[in-house]
């Protein structure tokens, strides 16, 4: 029986890094699952104390984008931002939101989700009122159990692998 040291090498090099890999995996997702938190946090605060108001449109900003669909299916399309105006105590803010795409190259704002003029309700936060977002306390409330059911995945993963990693030592 012979023993080869250099296919032991490549072997042990692949093992690194799959591991390294998987640990670079488990890094991201705790920072998705971090930024998905907050995020939650946001929503469930602007949904408890939140003041609505109604906005208007009042800008509607075109950017060209190479990479619609991403990946292999990239595609040239224009982005739309819309800018909605919103009043509060004699002070104006301004949130942004997307609103829309369209395939090619277009500055014809008639392509957007939005238009200007439009009202729009705003959601903010009366401690904080250039903490906004689109919508009402009852978008909010399902904004944050959305963010909460994308957690959920991650949740049983992470679940399954410290199952797995714990329970196979005891096997033999």
């Amino acid at each position: 029986y012979s023993f080869d040291l250099m296919q032991f090498s490549m072997t042990a090099k692949k093992l690194q890094l799959a591991s390294l890999f998987r640990y670079l995996f488990i890094i991201v997702a705790i920072m998705m699952a971090i930024a998905a938190i907050a995020a939650f946090w946001k929503m469930n605060h602007l949904a408890q104390t939140g003041v609505t108001v109604i906005g208007q449109v009042s800008r509607i900003d075109s950017q060209f984008d190479r990479t619609c669909g991403g990946g292999s299916f990239s595609k040239n399309c224009t982005r739309f931002k819309a800018w909605i105006e919103y009043t509060v105590s004699g002070v104006t803010y301004y949130v942004e939101h997307p609103a829309g795409s369209v395939n090619g190259t277009s500055n014809d704002t008639r392509h957007a989700n939005y238009q200007i003029g439009e009202s729009i309700s705003v959601l903010y936060d009366p401690e904080h009122p250039k903490i906004a977002t689109i919508g009402d306390r009852h978008g909010a409330g399902i904004f944050r159990y959305l963010v909460l059911l994308m957690l959920l995945p991650l949740a049983l993963l992470f679940w399954r692998r410290y199952q797995n990693t714990h329970t196979t030592a005891f096997k033999n």
